[in-house]
């Protein structure tokens, strides 16, 4: 859900940014509450979560509008990075669509 994504996903967010030697100016805690809130909010937004042990691994943000699904947003973190868990969530959020709609259009 958006609400466990809002707790456990801004930690995956900034690990990932800060791995991949990203900035991070324009992130600060509203930035995440207002993505998350409007992503719960919005038709089509689902959030996906990759667990070991209970801790949120990675998280998949799509974006569903008719046969289209795009990924608006993937992060881990470095911890469980060994245990592939963006190719997890990659590749059941992209079986799960194609099983519903037989053809699919991916875009990320």
């Amino acid at each position: 859900s958006f609400e466990e994504l809002y707790v456990a996903g801004k930690e995956l967010h900034v690990d990932t940014l800060r791995r991949q030697n990203r900035s991070l100016k324009y992130f600060n805690d509203k930035e995440w509450e207002l993505f998350c809130k409007a992503a719960s909010e919005l038709k089509g937004f689902e959030a996906w979560g990759a667990y070991v042990n209970e801790e949120l691994a990675a998280f998949l943000v799509t974006f569903e509008m008719g046969e289209h699904l795009v990924y608006v947003l993937q992060r881990s973190t470095r911890k469980y990075l060994n245990m592939y868990p963006n190719n997890a969530l990659t590749y059941i959020a992209t079986k799960k669509y194609i099983e519903t709609y037989k053809e699919l259009m991916v875009s990320k």
